[in-house]
């Protein structure tokens, strides 16, 4: 509740209303004080003259009071209550640009979910990107916010543009009205649901989605000649491996990207999968679908970046990388497992024994999480993270596959 009030009166939206409500309220006590002034049969015109004042500016006046601009946009789809409860539990802190300079008029939530800028609160993975020129936030709906006067700060511009990181390929050259229609319709293909519904959906999972879906829309929006030289650049090693890094790519791009690792024609994908190397958590998913099509790669490499995407079941790569993990023979994956399973708990990252826990679950393996000790290769893994069994939520899984368990740590 505290940061739905602190905005209100950063942005200057608690201004507005209280001037709405005065200028409302004052405005009827004089309208009636001119009535009663007047007395005999005014009241009836004045009824008359009251209706069409009231029908002509009823939804204007509601609209100033209901408004909820310092959520711009998102604040008013989602509706007030859904709006207090998205921003209830939510702390900030100052956004580090990947320079290394501290942007302080931009912050971040520790949940990744919003930025907040002069105070006004933004959804991040409902934003598709930043207009640097034009000073506008594009939303993944298709709406452009316009006239956001405090973007005129170049440092927060600057920002906003390294938070973003939205730049795309094929947008070289794309009319901005086209660009918007892509996105519209990509966002229309991804959400069937009501903004209501959206506001308690999984952001993350939902914007990977639309990101596919963009890529799909402007691959056959593109005329015929320029889309066919851009898939023919996937087949040569360094467009590939920017393509990887840069944007969440289509299907059919990860498998032309594939094909010519099999031919021969791309010779070498050594040093292409760290996560840091990954433009942000959308583009991961590629790295992990590409390793997927691919098959079993036993390189070190290729190992390590697949386990370091279970480290955290509600990113939206998670599922990407079990698909690729499973794929493995059963007696490598084991001992792999055991082995992040020991790191695991002496770092006491909970959160990556429930991924490990969710892959072992994928394959009929167990893994055991009480206080007994076991030698690898014995079976079952042993730990002592926990004391109480509960259930650990599940990440976005279509088909509803096996339950994962965790345990809590002792108080």
């Amino acid at each position: 509740m505290w940061n739905y009030i602190k905005g209100l009166f950063l942005s200057g939206s608690f201004g507005k209303k209280f001037h709405a409500a005065f200028v409302g309220i004052t405005g009827a006590f004089l309208f009636l004080a001119t009535l009663i002034g007047i007395g005999g049969g005014s009241w009836f015109f004045g009824f008359i003259i009251g209706s069409i004042l009231f029908n002509k500016y009823e939804e204007k006046y509601k609209k100033t009071l209901d408004d909820i601009s310092h959520v711009p946009y998102w604040g008013n789809q989602f509706g007030r209550h859904n709006t207090i409860r998205l921003l209830e539990d939510e702390t900030f802190h100052p956004y580090t640009l990947r320079s290394g300079r501290v942007c302080r008029s931009l912050k971040v939530s520790k949940s990744g979910r919003w930025f907040y800028v002069a105070g006004h609160y933004y959804p991040l993975y409902l934003v598709r990107g930043f207009d640097y020129a034009r000073g506008e936030l594009l939303m993944i709906d298709g709406t452009r916010l316009l006239n956001q006067d405090w973007l005129k700060n170049k440092g927060t511009r600057e920002a906003l543009v390294d938070l973003l990181k939205a730049n795309r390929l094929y947008e070289v050259g794309m009319k901005k009205a086209l660009l918007d229609s892509i996105t519209t319709k990509a966002f229309n293909t991804v959400w069937k649901g009501s903004y209501e519904e959206l506001a308690k959906a999984d952001w993350d999972q939902i914007r990977y989605e639309w990101e596919k879906a963009v890529s799909k829309e402007a691959e056959d929006t593109l005329e015929r000649s320029r889309a066919n030289k851009l898939r023919e650049a996937l087949r040569l090693p360094d467009y590939a491996l920017n393509s990887l890094h840069t944007r969440t790519l289509t299907d059919q791009e990860i498998d032309i990207i594939c094909k010519a690792v099999q031919d021969k024609r791309i010779k070498s994908i050594e040093g292409w999968f760290t996560i840091s190397d990954f433009k942000d958590d959308m583009c991961v998913g590629n790295g992990a679908r590409l390793l997927s099509k691919l098959g079993p790669r036993e390189d070190e490499e290729s190992i390590n970046f697949l386990f370091d995407c279970t480290r955290d079941i509600q990113k939206p790569y998670f599922t990407e990388a079990v698909t690729a993990l499973i794929k493995y023979p059963r007696h490598v994956l084991i001992k792999e497992i055991e082995k992040r399973v020991a790191i695991a708990h002496d770092t006491g990252d909970v959160l990556w024994g429930a991924g490990l826990i969710y892959l072992a679950g994928q394959f009929g393996y167990e893994i055991s999480l009480s206080r007994q000790n076991c030698e690898p290769g014995q079976g079952s893994v042993s730990s002592n993270f926990y004391d109480e069994t509960q259930t650990y939520s599940q990440p976005f899984d279509p088909q509803g596959s096996a339950q994962a368990q965790y345990q809590m740590p002792p108080q």
